[in-house]
């Protein structure tokens, strides 16, 4: 069953209140949607002609492990999506993310960013497709993994993946997994900052929050 959805709100909600996890953007329609993964394995989103999505996942605050999938169709022409998805992983906690951006008609956008925070024993797995067929024109789409290893032993597997058909598409996907610099946290406790501290401030520099 899908739902319709035309107004800004929370994702949780929507989670709760509607049969399914399977959401469509109605036509012209400018939606901003942020919360959490909640229980939900499958979360798709279907954008009908110029309805905009801008949505904000933050998993940075919770520990228990995730399981999930998101699947984006862009359907009509002028569609656009812009998604952001936050995650920390501490302890032995497991994440794993599987996103998907369809663009099923010309003249649609996408940009997608998955950032992650990981420490001891914490694993992540992220894989991430953008899928754009022969016949479509005036694609744009954007996906990129960023990931910061705090300390510890944390496992990354990332795996982003370009499915384009067409010439006439600006498509780019990356993944990125660094240590965090002992040098910058020197930087701020130099500036009077405990290390604890000037790890939470690092870390919300990374993630925007």
């Amino acid at each position: 069953m899908n739902n319709l959805i035309n107004a800004s709100g929370s994702l949780n909600e929507l989670l709760e209140k509607n049969t399914g996890a399977n959401f469509v953007v109605e036509k012209n329609s400018n939606v901003k949607i942020s919360g959490s993964f909640e229980n939900a394995s499958t979360i798709s989103f279907e954008l009908e002609e110029n309805s905009h999505l801008d949505l904000a996942i933050d998993e940075t605050k919770n520990n228990h492990a995730i399981n999930a999938k998101l699947i984006f169709k862009l359907l009509g022409s002028g569609a656009k999506l812009t998604a952001k998805i936050n995650v920390c992983g501490t302890d032995n906690r497991k994440i794993r993310i599987s996103t998907t951006q369809e663009h099923v008609h010309s003249d649609t956008a996408s940009n997608l960013e998955i950032r992650s925070a990981l420490q001891d024993d914490s694993q992540f797995e992220c894989h991430s497709t953008v899928r754009v067929p022969a016949h479509l024109e005036n694609i744009e789409a954007r996906q990129v993994n960023r990931n910061i290893i705090i300390g510890g032993n944390p496992q990354v597997k990332t795996r982003p993946a370009l499915e384009v058909k067409t010439q006439n598409a600006m498509c780019s996907h990356g993944a990125v997994t660094k240590r965090l610099n002992a040098n910058d946290l020197m930087y701020l406790q130099s500036r009077g900052l405990s290390k604890d501290a000037a790890i939470r401030s690092f870390l919300a520099a990374f993630l925007n929050i």
